[in-house]
């Protein structure tokens, strides 16, 4: 069984080092967030080279939907795992 996430409206999945905002309307929209401040990720705090964050920014850019946070629209199931497993390892 390896999708045993459930994405349910309004919550929280940690995420390593970061936290995932699952949207409050709609499943498909996630959003980044920092563990320590529960701030969104900001593109200017990102750093350019060998940093998770740049990771996933750069391989889901077409389901950014802000200019300047990591928030995303129409996310699966599979990218969010994608996701939790990229910050994981990352840590």
């Amino acid at each position: 069984m390896k999708n045993q996430l459930i994405l349910q409206k309004g919550t929280t999945i940690n995420a390593g080092n970061h936290l995932i905002s699952v949207g409050t309307f709609n499943t498909s929209d996630i959003a980044i967030l920092s563990k320590h401040t529960g701030d969104f990720v900001q593109f200017k705090d990102i750093p350019k080279k060998n940093s998770p964050l740049n990771k996933i920014k750069l391989r889901f850019k077409n389901c950014l939907c802000c200019d300047h946070s990591l928030v995303f629209q129409w996310m699966d199931k599979d990218n969010v795992l994608d996701i939790i497993k990229i910050l994981k390892t990352n840590k």
